[in-house]
């Protein structure tokens, strides 16, 4: 149950970055977490298999041409920013629920 609590802080933080942030986050990604937040917890757990694949569908895009080109290229095409980092520790979440 504790990491479902931590997971939906996390979850809800990515909301709020993007709305401080318009069309940062990767839209399906977006879309998908506003719709699993408004699960109740037992359709969050049932949903975790989806959720973690938009979280990593939709984190260490393709940054060429963009002014984090070069950070991205020098991290082995890893993004770094808040945004991606908070999606990688979703993801590692969702997966030590599953043991």
């Amino acid at each position: 149950m504790e990491n479902l609590k931590i997971l939906i802080t996390d979850i809800q933080w990515l909301v709020e970055f993007e709305r401080k942030n318009p069309d940062f986050l990767y839209t399906p990604l977006y879309e998908y977490i506003i719709m699993w937040l408004t699960l109740n917890d037992d359709e969050k757990r049932a949903a975790l298999p989806n959720l973690h694949t938009v979280l990593v569908d939709g984190q260490d895009c393709d940054h060429t041409g963009t002014p984090w080109e070069k950070d991205w290229l020098e991290n082995n095409k890893t993004c770094l920013c808040p945004a991606c980092n908070t999606a990688r520790k979703c993801i590692s979440i969702i997966e030590s629920m599953r043991t």
